[in-house]
């Protein structure tokens, strides 16, 4: 019968920020509640941010009124609702609150029509007056509040009031009464009372259009019984706004009201044999047969392909009855994103931390295990080196002009028994790349294997980025200064070519090569794209990595001291920080940060010449918060710790020494 079925509300004794209010009697299924709410703080104007119910329904706001800085009132109102036990409103602050919900039977889907606000300070509120209702049968409701204490009398004519709602809350009191209407023709609306004093008010009025809902029929369903998942459509009539689909006596939340004549749905977890059931606001429809729910048949696992790969790799998984799969598992590992692209193929891929082992699929019907392993392989690391240039370590660990340097440094691990091969940029440069520095200059361009050599045989993509160089392979100098080929060791080998096979010919430059820094988020677009490169070398500008521009038309014509550790310092800040968020450093990522040389004599290894003591820092995942890296060790070592981690042979000149040192130790 169309109506209030029942009102219901609340008032608070104290200030608080959230009010419930419990039904008498559970609302019924597929009603409209309407919550009129009264809220008092005297500290700074609150509001409501949101009304919620036993059974999570969706709550909007039909109107809002404030007056001065202390009264708000406000509707708000939940269609087709669910079958509630109680109601809570929660406001912006700590606030006397009073709160009436009505309960109220045949109502449409959509049922929002008119509203009118208004406020004042009088014994005499009112809602204020709606425009013309779209249509003769509606119901409104309205409310009226009040600052205090007061007593409501007189209401509007035809109005069924609720019962007065009143907050003792200490200094902060606050009532409210709400009131239904029956209408039975299209007009305006308006709602008021007088008050027993003269006090703050506020008035709100919303009319919701209303009228019997069609009852739903289920005249068939198709098919007429399956296991859990199978796809099942619904047959009838006036299905239009369905809430509520059940298999016996359990619910299937996920369904498609395709028309108002059939619903596509599955037979959900838990199923049994029984009718099945539609509610919309018209009532429940109930099957005259029963759905039989039947026993869900047995996974199989037949193959996969491919049969071993790293993480990440695309796998699809071939077998029988994958329809509704829950789980899919490498070894012990979850892999919780997969696609069921038929019921004999799933699409997924290799999940992070996956071993050896077979793959499981689980679905309702049981789990299948395959017969044979799929080979979870290691994926070459992301190795990134950048050089600096001319610092001795004294001059960077601990200095307060390079903050970022040193919590890399304390974050990961500080190489700090670390030295040059010799004195001299480019000879140090060859050193990192080559393990020798091959008599410069004598002799080059150079034909002898370097460290990319070794990657290019192992098909494992590299690039080296140089910052100011003006494009791909460049060979001359630049005006500015700012790129110095000698910074550049790449160029003194005859692979620094365009000719057929050179790394810089059109052919390979898909994968490898040397070419100008494209700038943090450029580098960050080149580590993530497609041809990605595994390990990379960056050399900063002459401004950036510490060496200082001779140039006198530079900005960083300075040779020392502090300015120029500084800018290196801003530089690897602004261009590694994105890189260690990046997804390139979180599979197997390692940065290696260190100098050419240092400013003293000093050295290890049995050096004749040695280059000086170094900074050099290790940035990796798995060294985090391990400490400071002890051990000795030189360029060599450097690039011997490269090498081991790509696993190319042989290893190059003087990192095949172990005496040399070995970096690898500090990933």
């Amino acid at each position: 019968m169309l109506g209030a079925a029942q009102s219901f509300g609340a008032a608070n004794t104290s200030v608080s920020t959230t009010l419930t209010a419990p039904t008498t009697t559970a609302s019924g299924s597929g009603d409209l509640l309407v919550a009129a709410i009264k809220v008092r703080d005297t500290t700074s104007l609150a509001t409501v941010t949101g009304v919620t119910d036993s059974a999570s329904n969706t709550w909007a706001r039909a109107a809002a009124v404030t007056q001065g800085t202390q009264a708000d009132g406000e509707i708000w109102y939940a269609t087709g609702a669910a079958s509630v036990s109680n109601v809570t409103v929660t406001v912006t602050g700590a606030s006397a609150l009073a709160l009436t919900v009505l309960d109220v039977a045949g109502a449409s889907p959509a049922p929002l029509d008119k509203t009118a606000v208004l406020s004042g300070s009088s014994a005499t509120p009112s809602t204020g007056t709606t425009t013309a209702t779209a249509q003769a049968n509606e119901i409104a409701v309205g409310g009226i509040g009040w600052n205090g204490t007061a007593t409501p009398s007189g209401q509007t004519a035809g109005y069924t009031p609720t019962a007065v709602r009143q907050s003792t809350a200490s200094g902060a009191a606050t009532g409210e009464q709400a009131a239904w209407k029956i209408l039975t023709a299209a007009g305006t609306q308006t709602y008021g009372a007088a008050l027993s004093s003269s006090i703050a008010w506020t008035g709100a009025i919303a009319t919701f259009k209303v009228g019997t809902s069609p009852l739903p029929t289920i005249s068939s369903f198709s098919p007429t019984s399956g296991a859990v998942a199978t796809p099942v459509v619904i047959n009838g009539t006036n299905f239009t706004g369905a809430t509520v689909v059940k298999f016996n006596v359990t619910t299937q939340p996920t369904f498609t009201v395709n028309s108002d004549i059939k619903i596509s749905t599955t037979v959900p977890t838990g199923a049994t044999t029984g009718a099945i059931h539609v509610t919309t606001p018209g009532g429940t429809a109930n099957s005259s047969t029963n759905f039989t729910v039947t026993s869900s048949p047995l996974p199989t696992i037949s193959s996969f392909s491919p049969t071993s790969g790293a993480v990440a790799t695309p796998v699809v998984i071939n077998g029988t009855n994958f329809t509704g799969a829950t789980v899919v598992k490498f070894n012990l590992t979850t892999q919780p994103t997969f696609t069921v692209t038929s019921d004999i193929k799933i699409s997924t891929t290799v999940p992070t931390g996956a071993t050896t082992g077979a793959i499981h699929v689980t679905t309702p019907g049981g789990t299948a295990n395959s017969s044979t392993n799929f080979t979870v392989t290691s994926s070459p690391p992301h190795v990134m080196v950048i050089v600096m240039e001319n610092q001795e370590s004294t001059s960077i660990i601990g200095s307060v002009s390079a903050p970022y340097i040193n919590s890399l440094a304390t974050q990961y691990r500080s190489a700090t028994q670390w030295y040059a091969v010799q004195h001299n940029s480019p000879t140090d440069y060859l050193d990192l790349l080559a393990g020798s520095d091959l008599g410069l200059p004598n002799g080059k361009p150079y034909s002898v294997p370097t460290l990319v050599d070794e990657l290019h045989a192992g098909s494992i993509p590299w690039r080296g980025y140089m910052e100011s160089m003006p494009s791909n392979c460049f060979t001359g100098t630049t005006a500015d200064g700012l790129y110095d080929p000698i910074h550049n060791p790449f160029h003194y080998f005859t692979n620094y070519s365009s000719a057929s096979g050179g790394w810089c010919n059109s052919a390979n430059l898909s994968t490898e090569g040397v070419l100008p820094y494209p700038g943090s988020s450029g580098l960050v677009s080149a580590l993530t794209g497609s041809n990605a490169p595994d390990f990379v070398w960056i050399t900063p500008n002459d401004c950036n990595n510490m060496h200082g521009d001779p140039n006198t038309g530079s900005t960083c014509k300075v040779v020392t001291g502090a300015p120029l550790i500084k800018a290196g310092d801003t530089w690897l800040s602004s261009n590694i920080g994105p890189v260690i968020s990046s997804s390139w450093f979180s599979q197997n990522g390692i940065i290696i940060i260190t100098w050419d040389e240092g400013t003293s004599g000093k050295g290890c290894c049995g050096l004749t010449a040695p280059g000086g003591h170094i900074a050099t820092i290790v940035v990796t995942s798995k060294n985090k918060g391990l400490g400071n890296f002890t051990a000795t060790g030189d360029h060599y070592g450097t690039l011997r710790g490269i090498e081991e981690s790509y696993g190319v042979v042989p290893l190059l000149g003087g990192s095949a020494n172990i005496a040399n040192g070995d970096l690898k130790n500090a990933f």
